[in-house]
């Protein structure tokens, strides 16, 4: 009788698929601050003696000196970058990591359509020789293939991916979401988000779940990272990182940390410190808009597009209470 090797239950998926990888890039595909989501991914990589690099779809679209450009549409932002009003998620993250001792540069791509961004993810992939490419949605939105009752704020995530889906000469391409639930506030129904996440288990596309624990020197890193860009964007802080970071240290309900929040209900939960990862290739398989995007030159253009598939859609899923 013969036996197939399988993967032990001690050993995570998601740091299986990158064991082979060496050289990784984390970003953030939706902007603002979703690169902060993947500070613990990061740290966990590099302690393993993996080469990781850290980029992020970015909001600040001025105020880039001219040799900060590494290509059009991707810069590298550093903790010494100026020119730029507070409002820097990158440039403040750069910051932090060179207050920790960590390799401090943070690369910014432009808010653009999905042709442009692989051009750009291209010219950093060979500057940089990445083998790998993880990209982290601080919330779910990213998990929507086209047909739910509510997609959340699609535009830049669906850039990112669909950016990153066309790039098959990249060996391992992951997507990893956290903040479980904070969509909501956007209109995400999340017993949705589960169901997307059954058929691409059923695909082989899903890599599991797993929490962040704050004992852990990455949780607890990230926690610092958090509390600092509150601290140093104090006028727009980052909403996902709050309750991302709340829920880690055990708070739940409607707890709010900033004014921006005061007219919603919050659910704090432990759910949203969790990772849930799936391939690229898979999640990209699923979707029902993605091809429409190839092409794309702006932002614009995807919500555009995006407006219209909504438009045509013969049939949005109903969405469900969780039954229990």
């Amino acid at each position: 009788m013969t036996t197939t090797a399988r993967a032990s239950l001690r050993d995570l998926p998601l740091f299986a698929a990158l064991a082979d990888s060496h050289r990784i890039l984390v970003a953030g595909a939706g902007g603002g601050f979703d690169i902060y989501g993947g500070l613990p991914l990061a740290l966990a990589l590099r302690g393993r003696g993996a080469e990781v690099f850290l980029g992020n779809l970015s909001f600040v679209g001025s105020g880039i000196t001219l040799d900060s450009w590494l290509a059009p549409d991707v810069a590298a932002i550093t903790p010494s970058s100026g020119g730029f009003a507070e409002y820097n998620p990158e440039r403040t993250l750069a910051r932090w990591l060179d207050t920790v001792g960590e390799p401090s540069t943070v690369y910014a791509f432009q808010r653009t359509g999905v042709e442009p961004l692989r051009a750009a993810y291209r010219a950093l992939v060979e500057h940089l020789e990445i083998d790998a490419i993880v990209l982290v949605d601080g919330g779910t939105d990213i998990l929507m293939r086209g047909d739910e009752a509510g997609l959340g704020t699609p535009e830049e995530d669906m850039a990112s991916l669909g950016a990153v889906a066309g790039m098959p000469e990249i060996p391992v391409r992951l997507v990893v979401s956290v903040g479980f639930g904070i969509d909501a506030y956007h209109g995400v129904n999340h017993v949705q988000v589960l169901e997307n996440l059954a058929d691409l288990e059923a695909d082989g596309a899903y890599l599991g779940a797993f929490s962040i624990p704050r004992a852990s020197r990455e949780g607890a890193l990230y926690l610092d990272a958090v509390a600092h860009a509150q601290e140093h964007t104090p006028l727009r802080p980052s909403i996902v990182h709050g309750q991302i970071a709340s829920a880690m240290l055990g708070v739940s309900g409607n707890v709010h940390f900033t004014q921006r929040t005061h007219n919603s209900v919050l659910f704090v939960n432990p759910l949203m410190a969790m990772y849930f990862t799936v391939t690229v290739e898979g999640l990209a398989a699923r979707h029902l808009y993605l091809p429409r995007l190839e092409g794309t030159q702006t932002i614009g253009q995807i919500s555009t597009v995006i407006g219209a598939f909504r438009d045509d859609a013969a049939a949005h899923r109903v969405p469900r209470q969780f039954p229990h």
